[in-house]
C-alpha cells in the first residue's frame, strides 16, 4: 500500500500542507510537552501511485535538513485501521536525529539503512519484523533511545530480538502484540521498560550487563526467571515489577540493588530479600511472609491491600526491619483498628521497630475518629517505642516526641509491656509536639509534664469536635 496524498508538517504552532505540489500554512496549538514539536505528517487519504516516485523524491530533498521528523499515517471512514508503507527514501537522511512513526508498515530499502545522525528512534502503531528492526537499528549508529508503542509482529514472526552499538543507552516496549520471545542484547543499555500485555512472552535480558534501571508491568513472569535473570545483572541499581500474576515464592539477590519497588503481586506468597546495599522498599501487596537482608535499608513503604490482617503475622513481618530502616511509611487498604494492639499481645510479644525514628500511617479504608487516631498512635509507639515522629493519614495529624534519657531495666518487672531492655514509651516521654492541618492551615501544641497521654487524647477530642462543628482551627490559649 502506497502512503496517503495529504502531509501536514508540524512546526512550532503552524501546520504547512503539501497536497500534490499544493501548500497551505494554518495555525497549529497543540505543541508535544516540555519541547517544540518535531516536523510531522499527519495522511488521510490514498493517493495515486503514479505520483509516488516523484513526489517522494522532491520531499526528502524538502526534508533532508530536518533533525526532527513525526510521520504519521491516519486513514479515515472504513480504512481506518489501514496501515502504510513509509517511503523507503526517507531512511537515508543523514540529518534526521529523532524519528517517530505512526501507523507505518515498517519495510525497509534494499540499500542499507543510513540514518548516520538518529538518537532517537520511536514506532508506534507499527507493523514490523524481527529482520526488519535489526536492520534498521543496525543503520543508526548514534541511536541512544528506542521506543516500540502498541507495535505488531507481521504474519509469521513470533519473535523479536534486539541489538544495538554501543550509543544505545534506553529501550522502552509497550503492549507490543504477537511477540512470544523477546530477547535483548545490548550491552551498553542503562534504562530498560517492558509494559504488558505480553501473553507468555519469555524475555531474557542477561546480556544487559551495564542495565542500571529496570521497569517491568504486566508481564507474564515465573519465579526461577527472576532470580536467575535479576541475580545476572550485576550492577542493577533501580528495580520495578508491577501487575505480575506468576509470581509466587520469589528471591531477589543482588549486590548492588539499592531501590525496590514491588506493586500488585498479586499471587504472590513469600518473598526473600538479600540486596545489602538496598536503601528503599516499596511494596503493595496482600500480607505476605517477607525476610530481608539488607543492612542498608533507610526507607520502607508497605502498602497493604488485604482486609482482613492477623494482629500475630503483622508483627512478625514488621519485625524484619528491626535492624535495617529507620524511616517506615505504613499503608493500609483497611480500618485502623487493624493495628490496635491487645493489652495481651503487648505482654508477651517484644515490640518488633525499636530502632525507629519516623513511622508515617495512612488508613484509606475508613477514615480513623479522633479517638482513634490517639489509639492508633499508642499502638505506633508500641511497635516503635522511641521512634521521633509518628504522622496520621498524610500528616493531617503529626506528633513529635523527645524523651528522657532511655532507661534499660534491671530486673523490673514492667506491666504495661514486654519492652525490655528498651524502656517503653509510657515511662520515658519527656514533651510532644502535636500538628493538626486543615488545608493549608496548620495549628502547633507543645504538652509536657505528668499525664502527657491523658493531655493527648483531650486535645484530639477538642479539635475533632470542633472541625465535625465546622468552626475550624482553634486557637492556643
Amino acid at each position: 500500500m502506497s502512503i496517503p496524498n495529504f502531509l501536514s508538517i508540524h512546526i512550532g504552532k503552524f501546520r504547512l500542507g503539501v497536497i500534490k505540489g499544493g501548500i497551505g500554512i494554518r495555525r497549529f496549538d497543540k505543541p508535544r510537552k516540555n519541547k517544540q514539536p518535531p516536523l510531522g505528517f499527519d495522511t488521510q487519504a490514498t493517493r495515486p501511485a503514479k505520483h509516488r516516485c516523484k513526489e517522494d523524491s522532491s520531499l526528502f530533498f524538502l526534508l533532508m535538513g530536518l533533525k526532527d521528523l513525526l510521520f504519521t499515517a491516519r486513514a479515515s471512514g472504513l480504512d481506518r485501521h489501514r496501515s502504510y508503507n513509509l517511503p523507503q527514501i526517507h531512511f537515508l537522511s543523514n540529518a534526521i536525529e529523532d524519528l517517530e512513526l505512526q501507523c507505518y508498515k515498517l519495510e525497509l530499502p534494499r540499500s542499507c539503512v543510513k540514518l548516520s545522525s538518529l538518537r532517537k528512534l520511536s514506532l508506534r502503531d507499527v507493523y514490523m519484523d524481527d529482520h526488519t528492526v535489526k536492520n534498521l537499528v543496525c543503520g543508526c549508529p548514534l541511536i541512544e533511545y528506542l521506543e516500540f508503542a502498541s507495535c505488531h509482529l507481521c504474519e509469521g514472526f513470533k519473535s523479536l530480538e534486539l541489538f544495538g552499538p554501543i550509543t544505545l543507552n534506553k529501550i522502552k516496549i509497550v503492549r507490543c502484540q504477537g511477540v512470544e520471545r523477546l530477547d535483548i542484547n545490548a550491552l551498553n543499555v542503562r534504562f530498560l521498560e517492558i509494559h504488558g500485555s505480553f501473553i507468555s512472552c519469555k524475555v531474557n535480558i542477561v546480556f544487559c550487563k551495564n542495565l542500571t534501571h529496570l521497569k517491568l508491568s504486566g508481564i507474564d513472569i515465573k519465579d526461577e526467571w527472576f532470580y536467575t535473570q535479576i541475580s545476572k545483572l550485576s550492577v542493577l541499581e533501580v528495580l520495578n515489577v508491577s501487575s505480575s500474576n506468576g509470581l509466587k515464592n520469589v528471591k531477589i539477590s543482588n549486590p548492588c540493588l539499592k531501590e525496590l519497588f514491588i506493586v500488585s503481586w498479586w499471587d504472590l506468597v513469600e518473598l526473600n530479600i538479600d540486596t545489602p546495599k538496598l536503601h528503599s522498599l516499596y511494596y503493595v501487596g496482600n500480607m505476605i511472609f517477607l525476610s530481608a537482608n539488607a543492612l542498608a535499608l533507610l526507607e520502607i513503604s508497605l502498602s497493604f491491600t488485604s482486609k482482613n490482617v492477623e494482629t500475630q503475622r503483622f508483627i512478625e513481618l514488621l519485625a524484619n526491619f528491626h535492624h535495617f530502616s529507620e524511616v517506615l511509611n505504613l499503608h493500609i487498604n483497611m480500618s485502623e483498628m487493624n493495628v490496635m494492639v491487645p493489652s495481651e499481645v503487648r505482654e508477651t510479644i517484644p515490640s518488633p521497630l525499636s530502632n525507629l525514628e519516623v513511622l508515617n500511617f495512612v488508613s484509606y479504608r475508613t477514615r480513623p475518629t479522633v479517638f482513634k487516631i490517639a489509639k492508633v498512635v499508642d499502638s505506633l509507639l508500641w511497635f516503635a517505642p522511641h521512634t521521633k515522629t509518628i504522622s496520621v493519614d498524610k500528616d493531617e495529624c503529626s506528633f513529635e516526641f523527645t524523651y528522657k534519657k532511655q532507661l534499660i531495666y534491671e530486673g523490673e518487672v514492667v506491666s504495661c509491656c514486654k519492652s525490655l531492655p528498651i524502656s517503653c514509651w509510657h515511662h520515658c516521654m519527656e514533651a510532644v509536639k502535636v500538628v493538626f492541618k486543615e488545608g493549608s492551615n496548620k495549628i502547633k501544641y507543645t504538652l509536657n509534664g505528668a499525664g502527657i497521654w491523658d493531655k493527648i487524647v483531650a486535645l484530639c477530642e477538642v479539635w475533632q469536635l470542633r472541625k465535625s462543628a465546622g468552626f475550624g482551627l482553634f486557637l492556643v490559649v
